[in-house]
């Protein structure tokens, strides 16, 4: 999980929250398939000193053992939309 800057500063202030999935791949080198994580963070803190984006929330979604391909991607989306985002 990325938590936008301010997050902790302001227990008030709301934050949209963008789910992202394949989350081994997202911050953690090590986690990564072959090594290559796709440095969300550092993105979006580089984009956040910019003040080119408005502050998120990432969530990194879990891709083991869930199928978001045809034919398996209704089931992703409705697990996605039940059980993930509650």
């Amino acid at each position: 999980m990325y938590l936008a800057p301010g997050y902790h500063e302001n227990p008030l202030k709301r934050f949209p929250v963008l789910s992202m999935q394949d989350g081994k791949n997202l911050f953690f080198p090590d986690e990564a398939f072959l090594g290559r994580r796709w440095r969300v963070d550092e993105s979006l803190s580089l984009l956040n000193q910019m003040n080119a984006v408005r502050r998120v929330i990432v969530v990194s979604i879990s891709s083991h053992e869930r199928d978001y391909t045809l034919p398996g991607y209704f089931a992703y989306g409705q697990s996605v939309a039940g059980e993930v985002k509650p």
